[in-house]
């Protein structure tokens, strides 16, 4: 069993009327608070899940999510299995990827959707994905507890099938380095994962025919 943390947007604070106190021991030309020291902060989705399992740290937007990766059954196909899978770890492998600290993976085919077509029907703001949360909260005031308007018009965007074909796997990696982190990336063309995975075919099949054979 797992335990899944998941966090949930705090209640809105209590309004309470500024109040000006006199100190007669400042100084005069003391810093003042600014709008600076709001805008170096980075903005995280208001709500996301997280568990520990199977030696794996898994993150969700979505906890439900998480328990339908955990109940997968032992006979589905495993992720390192899948063509797209390994034409990304290749492609990692050439960029200098081992000994990582973290690894990412995604399917910007089906990552990309819904914010896509939130995007062309002008409800971009009320995304719910990670990649959707992650835009709003860098587009919108910390303390605006308003819906945003959207920026963009994505009306005349073409049909999401027109741009996925387009939108091949991606992933990333991240290494400790003496100074800090270093930190890179790929997006793998889709001709790509399709000539490695008919390669792939030919192989196994030529295999089972040499095994018939003996």
């Amino acid at each position: 069993d797992a335990i899944v943390w998941e966090m949930v947007p705090a209640q809105p604070p209590i309004e309470v009327p500024n109040l000006e106190i006199f100190d007669p021991f400042a100084a005069e030309d003391a810093p003042k608070p600014s709008d600076q020291d709001d805008e170096n902060k980075v903005a995280v989705p208001k709500n996301w899940s997280m568990t520990v399992a199977n030696n794996h740290l898994i993150v969700a937007n979505n906890k439900e999510y998480i328990v339908r990766i955990l109940e997968r059954e032992s006979g589905d196909l495993d992720l390192a299995a899948t063509a797209d899978f390994q034409a990304v770890q290749g492609s990692l492998a050439g960029l200098g990827a081992a000994n990582n600290a973290m690894e990412f993976f995604t399917r910007t085919d089906v990552a990309y959707r819904t914010t896509y077509e939130l995007l062309r029907e002008g409800k971009m703001p009320e995304s719910e994905t990670m990649f959707g949360k992650l835009l709003n909260g860098l587009l919108t005031d910390e303390d605006d507890d308003e819906l945003r308007s959207q920026q963009i018009d994505g009306a005349k965007l073409p049909p999401f099938q027109e741009v996925a074909k387009y939108l091949g796997p991606a992933g990333a990696f991240m290494q400790t380095v003496e100074n800090g982190w270093f930190s890179s990336g790929c997006l793998v063309r889709r001709a790509k994962v399709v000539a490695q995975a008919d390669a792939s075919s030919v192989s196994e099949e030529t295999n089972r025919s040499e095994q018939s054979l003996r």
